[in-house]
């Protein structure tokens, strides 16, 4: 597991009313302050990775496993972010540092790249199937380009759940249409506690009092730490409603 470093800045976000495929009110453009430098999963949370906390019942496919966990609900994601951390923590790396699902700020302040267009490779679709699968099967990660700050994927394939709300999700999918990948554009589940074979999860490594940068390199996740289901934190179960994020 890959992360990159997003610088702090500022960008604008949302989308100009005349911008094709707008249909959200609450798209209304405004400049956000990224504060603090942070990291960003390369790619979304493959099926293997997954399992190392998780166990191999969420193998969906045949190896080689690489393809994107979907099918998840969004407090098994949160989840999955706080049992990364307290791995991480009992093992005496990233202290200082932990796991979260991004805000829908650092989500499309990351997605965008510094960029100002519909999709953050340019206006056009052939610009968006550069960066894009937007049809079809699931496939593996990183099969597309980067962004301009080295995330794959952060437009199409799956769509991504992000922290602010466990009814929402951002990026678009192979079953989506078109305006769903835009970098301003938000969908919703109708339903407040499901899953979905088309979304996934990428995470977020942010500082939580530590120093920075981390001690550790964050291109050498803890996912490349040899772990056994038997010495990772037991899952614990629970629902949004009734969790402190």
């Amino acid at each position: 597991m890959t992360f990159m470093l997003i610088p702090a800045g500022s960008f604008v976000k949302g989308s100009p009313p005349d911008e094709e495929g707008r249909s959200d009110s609450k798209e209304e453009q405004k400049r956000v302050n990224i504060s603090e430098p942070f990291y960003l999963g390369q790619t979304e949370v493959t099926e293997a990775q997954f399992a190392t906390l998780y166990g191999k019942e969420y193998l969906c496919s045949t190896t080689p496993h690489s393809v994107p966990v979907t099918n998840i609900y969004w407090c098994d994601a949160v989840c999955y972010c706080r049992l990364l951390t307290q791995w991480a923590h009992d093992r005496g790396i990233f202290l200082g540092w932990k796991f979260l699902l991004p805000t829908g700020n650092q989500w499309e302040y990351a997605c965008r790249a510094g960029s100002t267009t519909r999709f953050s490779s340019g206006e056009g679709l052939g610009d968006l199937e550069r960066v894009a699968w937007t049809s079809g099967a699931v496939r593996d990660v990183a099969q597309k380009e980067p962004n301009a700050w080295g995330l794959y994927d952060m437009h199409g394939n799956v769509a991504e759940w992000y922290s602010d709300s466990f009814s929402k999700y951002r990026g678009g999918h192979v079953g989506s249409e078109i305006a769903a990948f835009r970098a301003a554009a938000t969908d919703y589940k109708f339903f407040d506690h499901t899953k979905d074979p088309c979304i996934g999860f990428r995470i977020a490594l942010v500082r939580d009092g530590g120093s920075f940068p981390p001690v550790e390199s964050p291109t050498s996740s803890p996912n490349d730490v040899t772990a056994t289901r038997e010495n990772l934190p037991q899952k614990k179960h629970f629902h949004p409603y009734k969790t402190k994020r």
